[in-house]
């Protein structure tokens, strides 16, 4: 029997037709060592793509913290304000009447409002008399002219449009009026947005004369009036804010209204407790991350290895596999330090401390764990409401920003309170801007964040793109070493076939001359 060489190398590979050997799992043995070279890589990249996510987990952390305590789109638990720390409760004698709130501003104590003599009210005009209703059609077009303040503005409107349609352009308007219909007595009304004295209303046009809605000269709004300790006072709205108190005016009234301002030292407790264990649950979790146990035995599994294990025990595995991958981390320990180094050092200069409030750390060992005394924190708030508030939340009259020079953080630094530190540090790390050297956060350069720009521009996926191209490199060196050998197992297959049949030639001879 003959082989064709040819067609061995292009189409078909045989496995020791002629010689007996097992040419499959010889070519196997030998490149298994080529082999180990892509399944380096392979592990390799699996243990970059391992650290990103857990770089993404912390950053998620972070943004977690940042959206609960310094978001001023959430100034419910804000601790960059004065608000989450000298807080108050106020009660109304008659709701119905006037409501109050207080801010960081208010003092305990209380007001007495002896009466309500008028609400504030904008500049109105409303219908002399029964008008269309606002599904009729404009028998002809016209132009409405408005005058709010001094400001006149001008509204084109066209036959065949309904009365319903120029409500609609009206109160679209750059005016500043609402006009309205009222079904049941048929009348239309146009009124300034705002309140008081200071609003004047003028308006002019055959549609609005049509309508009633003209006169004579501009109509003025009307302020709110109010007696306390039998002195009149007049506000242009219903509300307004005096002293860290603003105030609700709601209807009439000649009854007294009595407005107790008291301290609300829990709710200043819960927000600082809040704020301190969701600290303490951050750095658990850094502290976690960069002090865990790493096991270098335990590599990511190659598909072989994948498939003879068991699912229990390639998830057993991959725990192992997965820790420790930021253990020791520098970027994740500074971070670390430097938020804790923002709690600890002085204040700025509101002569309290996070011990003398009742916030301490036990030991070094607990990794700047903080513990609250309530009974002491409490204290802090009803004496010292305002130095614990400055000792957190006081501002610095250097603004943040990613391009502040090292003197200008100095500055920002010393002056600002705990909270505000902590909030530039998170800051630094995850901010989502860029700085004038094009980059962003620190952590969001490394690894990047999903939904942004960074989510497949970072440090890690570059790496990753790296170890592509390496994978790529080795594996087109692996396919053609094996096709290599292939050829020469054929090589060998092809002589083997020959011996074999003059073997057999001479063999047939023999036996023929016998």
């Amino acid at each position: 029997m003959s082989i064709n060489i040819n067609s061995l190398r292009t189409s078909m590979r045989f496995s020791g037709l002629a010689s007996g050997l097992d040419t499959e799992q010889m070519v196997k043995d030998l490149m298994k060592a080529e082999k180990y070279k892509v399944d380096k890589l392979k592990q390799d990249k699996q243990i970059v793509e391992w650290r990103k996510e857990q770089y993404r987990e912390m950053i998620s952390s972070l943004q977690a913290f940042k959206r609960d305590f310094f978001d001023r789109a959430n100034p419910k638990n804000l601790m960059l304000t004065p608000n989450a720390y000298r807080t108050f409760v106020v009660k109304s004698s008659a709701s119905d009447i006037v409501t109050a709130t207080a801010n960081s501003d208010a003092s305990a104590g209380q007001i007495v409002i002896d009466r309500v003599d008028r609400l504030a009210d904008s500049a109105r005009v409303t219908s002399s008399a029964a008008a269309p209703g606002v599904d009729t059609a404009l028998g002809a077009g016209s132009v409405l002219s408005i005058t709010v303040n001094g400001k006149k503005t001008e509204i084109a409107v066209t036959q065949g449009m309904t009365y319903r349609q120029v409500m609609e352009a009206v109160n679209g308007s750059s005016a500043g009026v609402r006009m309205a219909y009222n079904s049941f007595t048929q009348r239309y009304s146009v009124a300034t947005n705002g309140t008081g004295l200071n609003q004047t209303l003028f308006l002019e046009g055959s549609l609005f004369a049509g309508l009633g809605l003209t006169t004579p000269a501009a109509v003025t709004g009307q302020d709110a009036i109010f007696v306390i300790a039998g002195t009149s006072h007049s506000r242009s709205g219903n509300i307004f804010t005096v002293d860290g108190i603003t105030y609700s005016l709601n209807k009439l009234s000649t009854v007294p209204v009595t407005i107790a301002v008291a301290q609300d030292v829990e709710t200043a407790y819960q927000n600082i407790k809040g704020f301190i264990n969701k600290y303490n649950d951050l750095m658990e979790k850094i502290n976690g991350k960069t002090r865990e146990k790493r096991y270098p035995d335990f590599r990511p599994l190659t598909d072989e290895q994948r498939e003879s294990l068991k699912d229990k025990e390639v998830d057993q595995w991959e725990v192992k596999a997965k820790s420790g991958l930021l253990n020791g981390d520098t970027l994740l320990q500074r971070m670390a330090l430097e938020m804790r180094k923002a709690l600890t050092d002085a204040g700025s200069g509101s002569g309290v401390t996070l011990s003398s409030i009742g916030i301490t750390t036990v030991g070094y060992y607990e990794r700047g764990k903080l513990h609250i005394d309530e009974v002491k924190l409490k204290a802090a708030l009803t004496t010292n409401s305002e130095q614990v508030m400055n000792l957190f939340s006081k501002s610095s009259s250097v603004a943040y920003s990613p391009d502040m020079t090292s003197a200008e953080r100095s500055r920002r630094y010393s002056s600002s309170g705990l909270a505000v530190r902590l909030a530039d540090i998170v800051e630094d790390n995850i901010r989502t801007t860029r700085d004038k050297n094009d980059n962003k956060g620190f952590l969001l350069q490394r690894a990047g964040i999903t939904g942004d720009t960074t989510e497949s521009q970072n440090f890690m996926d570059d790496q990753i793109k790296r170890i592509n191209e390496r994978i790529d490199r080795a594996t087109n060196v692996l396919q053609r070493r094996e096709d290599r050998y292939w050829r020469q197992f054929t090589v060998l297959e092809t002589a083997m076939s020959r011996l074999n049949s003059q073997s057999a030639w001479l063999t047939q001879q023999f036996s023929a001359q016998g």
